[in-house]
């Protein structure tokens, strides 16, 4: 697969509630592919997963190019192969704003890599506040992801004591500016006091994150808050974002190869024994 999969959305105009339980049995088998193995596919699956009450055949029809899509790529996997060069967490964040034409929630995205290797990610609506401008939804999705990373860190502990401090990467400045600055911009009081506990985590004594600024394009977590282009999305996008993509032809063959070079060693190690 070369390109990537138009997926338009309509809204939810016509209700058809003779589709609504095969709509839900493919967005529940979407959502344990997206959850577990495809994190391309999350965002997709998770903004579709909204017209199950409401189930409508455009919906419907989105969901089985989804599942066209996952198919016409299932030779690609995540790899579970670790980097020692790569930090031991690093995390990234991003959020669209006011992408919900409906309510003007914002959407939130992160994922979490250890040592080059993502094992976790998610996208969920901001929908305990309606941001007023992209910083706050910024800052918003940095601290649902510096909730979700801590418990994994503590994990991590428990093996190495000395665990660095997770490398949170996010692509606005000022969201970096406001977590490690004491100021405070009077057009970001208004932030609910929940989101600024962010500047404990890395203020205080354990220190478990560190909020760098990245370009927006380097920042993979982007997947996760929108729908993105098709030359944006496809095996090359999926490539960058999963940082290990493999095939599994051509892992198969060279699993096969190196068994076979294994039982020729084997055999030939039984062949110097007998003479």
């Amino acid at each position: 697969m070369t390109e990537g999969l138009s997926l338009p959305i309509p809204p939810p105009d016509t209700i058809d509630r003779s589709i609504e339980t095969p709509l839900r049995s493919l967005i529940y088998s979407l959502l344990w592919l997206a959850r577990t193995v495809r994190p391309d596919i999350y965002y997709h699956v998770t903004y579709l997963a909204q017209f199950c009450h409401q189930p409508t055949v455009e919906a419907l029809t989105a969901a089985k190019r989804i599942l066209h899509y996952a198919y016409s790529t299932r030779d690609y996997t995540l790899a579970m192969a670790i980097d020692p060069a790569a930090p031991q967490l690093t995390a990234f964040c991003d959020s669209d704003h006011a992408g919900d034409t409906a309510t003007r929630n914002s959407v939130s995205g992160y994922c979490l890599y250890f040592h080059g290797m993502l094992i976790d990610w998610w996208s969920k609506k901001q929908k305990s506040c309606t941001a007023l401008h992209s910083t706050e939804a910024e800052h918003v999705a940095m601290s649902e992801a510096c909730t979700s990373a801590p418990a994994i860190y503590n994990t991590l502990t428990e093996f190495f004591p000395s665990a660095e401090p997770i490398t949170i990467n996010v692509d606005n400045s000022a969201v970096q500016t406001l977590v490690t600055q004491r100021a405070l911009s009077s057009k970001l009081k208004h932030i609910a006091v929940r989101y600024h506990a962010v500047r404990n985590w890395w203020q205080g004594p354990l220190r478990k994150f560190t909020p760098v600024w990245i370009p927006t394009d380097d920042n993979q977590s982007d997947i996760f808050t929108k729908a993105l282009p098709i030359t944006k999305h496809g095996v090359p996008i999926i490539d960058k974002f999963t940082a290990r993509l493999l095939d599994i032809k051509d892992r198969r063959v060279k699993l096969v190869e190196k068994l076979r070079a294994a039982e020729a060693q084997q055999l030939h190690a039984q062949q110097q024994q007998l003479q």
